[in-house]
């Protein structure tokens, strides 16, 4: 038997085609940030660029690690060889664009963002034990309801109804605590990662030495910048080079407010 497509038909799959090239076309993969220490001593250790640098008896070893979700990651290291304590405070390190006018950015405060995570956890948990009350007192109404009009008759009709309406709100009040649990995991999960990697606020005693992610927002441009840390009285300046990999150019803008940073509520 042979089948034939109608012409409205046929037409619709032709525009259903043609839109699906145009999007295919214009499509273009997301730009990756790579970045090359601009220092000529630079020590490669399986495939990561390391910078360091040493002042009285204070060594501080930097790494980039990458970008992903979004944040620049710096592997730090600092080795504390000097007679005295030394204190290291991650939102005191600075990232700073080697242009004219630019504004230095801080980076992100591990301590600061797990208070936010923290204080978002405690509102999730209290918006559920709201809900949870109001179900309940909804539930002993419901309940009173039904003892009402336990005597009075019902068609077939009327109880097929109440079973599915009540099969229903089971299977809604599953589906959102099913979405509770998963955000008090993502949060949890966050936490985590947050608080065994992050390069947190330390003192260091003599022979003493730390090591952890520093985290900066993603530069957007794509000239040099310098990364600043401070650790105790001491500051250390390395140089860094933006390359773009694929996708298309973004459009110029400043770096991100203190807002966009990660300190803020998740």
């Amino acid at each position: 038997m042979d089948f034939e497509f109608s012409r409205p038909g046929m037409h619709r799959l032709g525009a259903a085609m043609t839109t699906l090239a145009l999007f295919s076309g214009c499509a273009e993969p997301a730009r990756t940030l790579r970045l090359e220490p601009l220092d000529p001593a630079v020590r490669w250790v399986s495939g990561q660029p390391w910078v360091q640098s040493e002042k009285e008896g204070v060594l501080v070893r930097l790494g980039y690690r990458d970008t992903a979700p979004g944040p620049v990651v710096f592997d730090l290291e600092i080795m504390n060889a000097s007679a005295t304590d030394l204190m290291f405070r991650p939102e005191a390190s600075l990232l700073l664009e080697d242009r004219l006018g630019a504004k230095p950015v801080g980076a992100i405060d591990p301590e600061a963002t797990l208070l936010a995570l923290d204080e978002h956890r405690a509102e999730v948990e209290a918006l559920e034990a709201d809900s949870a009350g109001l179900n309940a007192v909804a539930g002993l109404f419901d309940l009173a309801a039904a003892f009402v009009n336990a005597n009075e008759p019902r068609t077939a009709a009327e109880a097929t109804r109440d079973q599915i309406a009540a099969q229903q709100a089971e299977a809604n009040q599953r589906e959102r605590d099913q979405a509770h649990e998963r955000t008090l995991q993502d949060i949890d999960a966050r936490r985590r990662e947050t608080a065994t990697t992050s390069m947190r606020r330390t003192t260091l005693a003599a022979g003493q030495s730390a090591r952890g992610a520093l985290r900066f927002p993603a530069p957007v441009g794509d000239g040099p910048f310098t990364v600043l840390v401070n650790a105790g009285s001491q500051q250390f300046r390395f140089r860094f080079q933006p390359r773009w990999q694929g996708g298309r150019k973004p459009a110029p803008r400043g770096w991100p407010r203190a807002a966009e940073t990660g300190t803020t509520r998740p």
